[in-house]
């Protein structure tokens, strides 16, 4: 797979070439401004500047997570960490899962507040957003999870205990980042 720039043309990525199963994960590290970003739209299919192919089996079950995470406006804690399914759409036992990996992730402090009603985008500093957002990722057990920058706000021990939910719940990790954010 090659990633060009679409205003003038110059590759990003040139000729990269992987494939990522089931338990696999994979680092891709570079600068930033390097195409990373492209890279992952690129695999999700809303970039179509540059040549090759890529091929993911069931393009539903793949969760990518952004340094930025989303946060639903006005739910609940308990949404956002079940989006894009709505809480009240979720079973006792994704709910119990949610609370498992909240304390597992260091975020135990808001299991009293799930059912709370805020703008969580404001209440959650980026490091706990981000936290969330890996819980959000383990809950869907996605296939595969795509990590753009998405830890860069963790200290490393959140990271590497970020990483550590991620492979025991979904399918396979690919991580774009610079070195210091990709858990070893």
């Amino acid at each position: 797979l090659s990633v060009c720039l679409p205003q003038d043309g110059r590759e990003l990525v040139r000729a990269l070439e992987f494939e990522i199963r089931r338990g696999d994960s994979l680092a891709i590290v570079g600068d930033a401004g390097c195409g990373k970003t492209a890279l992952v739209k690129s695999l999700i299919g809303l970039w179509s500047w540059g040549h090759g192919t890529t091929r993911i089996v069931d393009r539903a079950s793949v969760c990518v997570l952004s340094k930025k995470p989303y946060m639903p406006q006005g739910g609940t804690l308990l949404d956002a960490c079940t989006y894009p399914t709505p809480s009240l759409d979720i079973g006792l036992e994704s709910r119990e899962l949610v609370k498992v990996i909240l304390v597992e992730l260091g975020l135990a402090k808001y299991l009293e507040r799930l059912d709370t009603f805020a703008a969580w985008n404001e209440r959650l500093t980026l490091d706990e957003q981000q936290r969330i957002a890996m819980c959000r990722a383990a809950v869907s057990r996605a296939e595969l999870c795509v990590l753009d920058d998405a830890t860069s706000s963790m200290s490393d021990a959140n990271r590497t205990k970020s990483y550590d939910i991620l492979n025991q719940y979904v399918g396979a990790v690919l991580s774009l980042g610079d070195e210091r954010e990709i858990a070893r």
